[in-house]
């Protein structure tokens, strides 16, 4: 009996003094953290944070293995730093693992990462591993490590609200920015970490809206990514990490900015988000790891979300549109009044100063000018824009918004020379339930064809509408009549509206103009009628 235990006791310190020499030996010839000479690891497990699945004191051998699956206890490199963790998925080449007794998940690492797949463990060997290491990490004079990993780890971070250096804590637009005040810390309630910390952070983006993002320290650049190329950016240097026992604090600036190029109209009003994680890990000196690696570890991460969006923008006018209409204008005309508003309906308006410029062509003659729209608190405004002096010929209009974004309103204006002395006037506005059009004439008498668009209802009490039928079911459809009209005469004619909303001031449809039809002198032919 007593010769069987002592062959069980010389087994397992072979075991262990074989497998720390081997370790010792393959580290220092192929100089790896994890040195894997023959495909085959070995791994001590120091903390708890693969429990209950693999224990502090467990010996564990890792093979390499290129198809790691989910589910699968996996050692895998990230920085300097070796870790044991479960994968709990993967998409790709893309994993993400967690330790079973974390509360969260680790940062996202490239399948090239994993060194192996944890194949066997052998439960209390480890203790024995890591007296040995002790041993070896003290025979050198220069090595200065960690010993004991089931410490406390602590870790804390601060985000501040978010303010611009415009002195602007809005909504976002071009030519803006937004920082958020950023700390992180190896201390809570007052404890400091007993371990050695790496950390990274990682800035995840909905990818709406065209921002860059900065991440400083001290007023240092160490890292910016645009938010339409990628979602997602870690940042990680070298000295993000924090000493062991020693109570300190990192600063950051995280600064979004909207550059000022970006003014596509598109973005107005568009939401995007701004998620901010730490992620921390318990850290070993692999320099100085001369036996086994640390593999389990301590995981935190913490995650903040914060909601951003652009300005709201509108920008409208009377008569301008982004696809430009056309209108004829009385031969009469001398000036043209048009409106820009910032406002879509009444309900909705730009909070922000619009700077717009505006042209006028005509015969290839330009001139322009520009302006401000400013809002108005609680409720839309607007704005006129005054042509003067205007002659007959084809006015071309342009007004374009400058910031904080880009829109182009345009429309063409007619003025016709004067023919026959015929005269037309359209008087109404939007909220109004009729339209007038006044018709006048001097030198110049004959047949004259009065035409109107569908939605308006000539005044049945006007002995000229008396017989006019343009409703089909609940449609009122466009109508037209041919009148005589006499020398130095002027005629009003009255249209109710279906929609008192629609301006029928601009309308090309409703109009006056000579017509060459044959008049007999009876009192109705081919849909003439003569007023006396």
């Amino acid at each position: 009996m007593k010769k069987w235990i002592r062959r069980f006791v010389m087994t397992i310190l072979g075991l262990v003094l074989g497998t720390g020499m081997y370790m010792i030996c393959a580290e220092r010839v192929l100089k790896d953290p994890f040195p894997m000479p023959f495909g085959i690891g070995f791994a001590n497990v120091v903390s708890g944070s693969m429990e209950p699945a693999l224990k502090k004191g467990t010996l564990l051998l890792v093979r390499k293995k290129a198809d790691a699956e989910i589910g699968d206890i996996v050692v895998y490199q990230s920085g300097e730093s070796i870790i044991v963790h479960r994968i709990i998925s993967a998409e790709g080449d893309q994993v993400i693992t967690k330790g079973d007794a974390n509360e969260t998940e680790d940062i996202p690492i490239k399948r090239s990462q994993i060194k192996g797949v944890v194949m066997f463990k052998i439960p209390e060997i480890g203790k024995g591993i890591q007296w040995l290491q002790t041993l070896a990490r003290y025979s050198g004079a220069d090595h200065k490590q960690e010993s004991a990993k089931v410490a406390a780890f602590e870790h804390g971070e601060q985000i501040l609200q978010p303010f611009s250096r415009a002195g602007k804590t809005g909504d976002l637009q071009p030519g803006t920015d937004r920082v958020y005040a950023l700390t992180v810390t190896n201390e809570k309630n007052g404890n400091v970490s007993e371990t050695r910390q790496n950390y990274s952070i990682q800035v995840t983006t909905a990818g709406t809206l065209p921002l860059t993002y900065v991440l400083k320290r001290n007023n240092t650049e160490l890292g910016r990514f645009s938010e339409m190329v990628t979602e997602n950016y870690l940042f990680q240097t070298a000295d993000m990490w924090f000493e062991a026992g020693k109570k300190e604090g990192h600063a950051y600036e995280l600064e979004v900015i909207w550059p000022e190029d970006k003014k596509d109209v598109l973005w107005a009003d568009v939401p995007d988000l701004v998620k901010i994680q730490v992620h921390m890990e318990q850290a070993e000196t692999i320099a100085s790891t001369l036996v086994v690696p640390v593999l389990a570890r301590y995981h935190h991460s913490s995650t903040h979300i914060y909601e951003m969006a652009a300005v709201p923008f509108y920008f409208t006018s009377d008569r301008l549109t982004e696809e430009g209409n056309e209108y004829q204008l009385s031969p009469e005309t001398e000036a043209l009044a048009i409106e820009l508003r910032n406002d879509q309906d009444g309900y909705r308006w730009s909070d922000t100063p619009i700077h717009y410029i505006y042209q006028v062509r005509k015969d290839g003659e330009e001139k322009g000018g520009e302006g401000i729209l400013y809002p108005q608190q609680g409720a839309g405004s607007s704005e006129r824009i005054v042509i003067q002096d205007m002659a007959p010929g084809v006015y071309d209009i342009e007004v374009q918004s400058l910031s904080p974004f880009e829109k182009t309103l345009k429309g063409t204006f007619v003025i016709p020379e004067k023919e026959n002395d015929i005269f037309c006037v359209k008087e109404d506005q939007q909220g109004s339930f009729c339209v007038q059009l006044i018709v006048s004439v001097k030198d110049y008498e004959g047949n004259i064809k009065i035409s109107w668009p569908e939605g308006l209802i000539p005044d049945s009490t006007q002995a000229v509408f008396e017989d006019v039928k343009t409703r089909t079911e609940d449609l009122y459809e466009a109508g037209e009549l041919t009148l005589w009209m006499k020398p130095y005469t002027s005629r009003t004619y009255r249209f109710f509206k279906t929609d008192t909303e629609t301006d029928y001031t601009w309308d090309t449809q409703l109009r006056a103009e000579a017509a060459d039809l044959w008049f007999v002198g009876t009192t109705h032919y081919c849909g003439i009628v003569q007023e006396t």
